[in-house]
């Protein structure tokens, strides 16, 4: 399950960060498979494989996937990262 919400959030992710439609379901694939085609990438199939492989117990495919998706977007929040409040 942890798997399949990652996919879908790194989908959603690849396609709002690149001014693309999104959809959820079917609809999320759909959207990913039109932007691969109309980019040249293949995200659909990376991101479907990276979720077969964590099935297997194997979580580097969807570890390096993930990672090149938000590579692209500003990479990974560490430890330490603090949004701050409304002030007063």
């Amino acid at each position: 399950m942890v798997a399949v919400t990652l996919w879908q959030a790194a989908a959603d992710l690849l396609l709002t960060g690149n001014r693309q439609w999104t959809g959820s379901g079917k609809w999320l694939h759909r959207e990913l498979d039109t932007f691969d085609r109309s980019a040249g990438t293949d995200y659909a199939q990376v991101l479907a494989g990276a979720v077969e492989s964590v099935a297997a117990e194997a979580i580097e495919p969807m570890v390096d996937a993930v990672t090149e998706i938000l590579d692209q977007f500003g990479g990974r929040l560490f430890d330490g990262y603090r949004v701050g409040g409304p002030t007063t």
